[in-house]
């Protein structure tokens, strides 16, 4: 859909509407489509309803049977069944990351849809890329856990606030083995980011938002959707220093993630 100058959607039942691009997140390649629900039928109100969304963090993911629906094998309106068969990769965006989900279900390289357990609830959304393995047939999909958030921002026509770091979690095995204190580290700086811009390196510690601790990246990841773009944000980290890490606070503007 990004360069289609119109959308259609078709519903369970057949009917068509007219619909227009809410809000697109380009780090992950999704978008939110809306209809008027003003223009639907009675009869269609009656018959669709809303999907249930469950969890991709589950320690039993691995093994558990799945049903992937939509156009995994290339067709419209197909489907097909396997079992989740990783969940550990993890995909590092700007500002976020993405757990992966793989399958043994053999698709289409170009399939889209959604992944949905036993119980009816979407686990993830299809999304084929290539750089989590060298089986591009076999059906992969992120993790529905990781995208909640941004579904509900975008949903509601808000943008994605921006500050322009990759990062990783300090967890409290590394943080003591390495004498690293906890919270988001910051493993690149995106280039001409807010981030740069104030002054933020690589190898900083992200340790508060505002006045929000954060003591994961996952905690980054959390405050950075509460925010807003153009907020200004005071952001601390600690920086290793010769001896010891040092506490350092930037007034940054967030930006929009585009």
């Amino acid at each position: 859909i990004r360069n289609a100058e119109s959308v259609r959607v078709t519903l369970c039942d057949g009917s068509e509407y007219d619909a227009e691009v809410k809000k697109t997140d380009d780090e992950t390649g999704l978008s939110v489509i809306a209809i008027d629900i003003n223009e639907m039928s009675e009869e269609t109100k009656e018959k669709v309803s809303m999907a249930r969304l469950g969890s991709s963090r589950i320690s039993s993911l691995v093994g558990s049977p799945i049903i992937a629906l939509g156009n995994p094998i290339g067709i419209s309106g197909s489907m097909a069944s396997g079992q989740i068969t990783s969940n550990s990769f993890i995909k590092t965006m700007t500002d976020t990351s993405v757990q992966f989900l793989t399958t043994d279900i053999y698709g289409s390289e170009n399939a889209s849809g959604v992944l949905s357990n036993l119980d009816g609830e979407v686990i993830g959304i299809i999304y084929q890329d290539d750089s989590v393995g060298d089986t591009p047939n076999l059906i992969k999909a992120y993790g529905i856990s990781d995208l909640r958030g941004k579904i509900e921002k975008l949903s509601n026509g808000q943008d994605l606030a921006y500050l322009g770091i990759y990062g990783a979690d300090v967890t409290e095995s590394v943080a003591e083995e390495l004498d690293i204190p906890l919270g988001a580290y910051v493993k690149e700086v995106v280039i001409d980011s807010p981030a740069m811009r104030a002054g933020i390196q690589n190898g900083d510690v992200i340790v508060k938002i505002g006045t929000t601790e954060i003591k994961s990246f996952e905690a980054f990841k959390d405050a950075m959707l509460k925010c807003q773009p153009g907020d200004l944000m005071m952001i601390t980290v600690l920086r290793q220093g010769r001896f010891e890490f040092a506490e350092m606070s930037y007034e940054i503007t967030l930006g929009k993630l585009e």
